[in-house]
């Protein structure tokens, strides 16, 4: 079946998820990125999307953010939602631990003590 429109078509998204295109329906993206592997979407969502404890709604954010820039506002992504929470993560939130693996080296011992001793 041949179309005369452009671009892609509207989707909607199903509860509790979300749905992220490179640009509106019926807009073209652009092709390639400055690493000439990937379209600029999935370029930026590629520098984004390892960040710890960023929410998935700030990180498209930023990823839409970084391609309006590069493409002087051309391209604007297009998300369509039906998230039901409002933490959810890609990679975890890291935690500060104020005194990392001061226990270990005791742990470690005691094992390798108790291996010498036949416990």
């Amino acid at each position: 079946m041949e179309t005369s429109s452009r671009g892609m078509a509207p989707m909607s998204a199903t509860g509790g998820s979300l749905i992220a295109f490179a640009c509106a329906p019926g807009k073209t993206a652009a092709d390639a990125a400055s690493n000439g592997r990937n379209g600029l979407f999935t370029y930026h969502l590629l520098q984004h999307i390892m960040k710890p404890g960023e929410n998935i709604t700030m990180l498209m954010i930023d990823v839409t953010n970084a391609v309006a820039i590069e493409t002087h506002d051309k391209q604007i992504l297009y998300t369509t939602s039906s998230l039901r929470s409002r933490n959810i993560y890609l990679v975890a939130p890291t935690t500060q631990n104020p005194r990392p693996n001061l226990l270990m080296p005791k742990v470690a011992q005691f094992s390798l003590d108790s291996e010498m001793n036949g416990e």
